[in-house]
């Protein structure tokens, strides 16, 4: 009886029907009485009102198209090697910072710096792999944006020879004709 993955824009589902069926539904959540269930108070009736209103049917004709019309996806899928973390360095071996000594107004507590040495990652091999990963999401972008680039020129390259089509038309009908003597 409702919207679904198979309906089309013209088979009724308006904004307005859509939020009609959904007052329908939030009034019979909020009363008491056979066939109500009465689960939310009046100010959480126009809390879920007020979201709905500005998240759903705000964007509702975005939604209605997504669901209804075949829209081009491009997936982008990227293994990223992990590595396990290093090991925690022994904070036994750990000293407080001369800069971040205790002032009169601190105690030791206040203070949790501490000078630590941590190895150091060594392996370029994580940052490559995302360095080409990066690089073939970055070709894809600009393809695209060439690609549109090239299709919005080639209307726009229409649109004027159609203008300048029409105004020479219309220059040749507003010239005047002189009549022979």
């Amino acid at each position: 009886d409702g919207a679904g993955p198979q309906t089309c824009p013209g088979d009724g589902y308006d904004v307005a029907t859509c939020f009609a069926e959904f007052e329908r539904v939030i009034l019979a959540h909020s009363m008491k009485g056979p066939m109500k269930l009465d689960l939310f108070h009046g100010s959480e009736v126009k809390l879920l009102t007020d979201f709905a209103s500005l998240t759903v049917f705000k964007h509702f004709l975005l939604y209605q198209y997504c669901m209804n019309f075949p829209v081009e996806v491009q997936e982008a899928r990227i293994g990223v090697d992990v590595q396990n973390p290093w090991p925690l360095p022994d904070l036994g071996n750990a000293t407080l910072r001369a800069s971040f000594a205790p002032s009169k107004h601190q105690t030791t507590k206040n203070v949790e710096s501490m000078d630590v040495a941590f190895p150091s990652k060594g392996s370029g091999a994580l940052a490559a792999t995302e360095n080409s990963q990066e690089a073939e999401i970055d070709r894809l972008v600009q393809q695209k944006l060439q690609d549109a680039e090239e299709a919005l020129e080639a209307k726009l390259k229409a649109r004027d020879e159609a203008l300048l089509a029409r105004e020479r038309g219309i220059s040749r009908s507003k010239s005047p004709h002189k009549k022979p003597k």
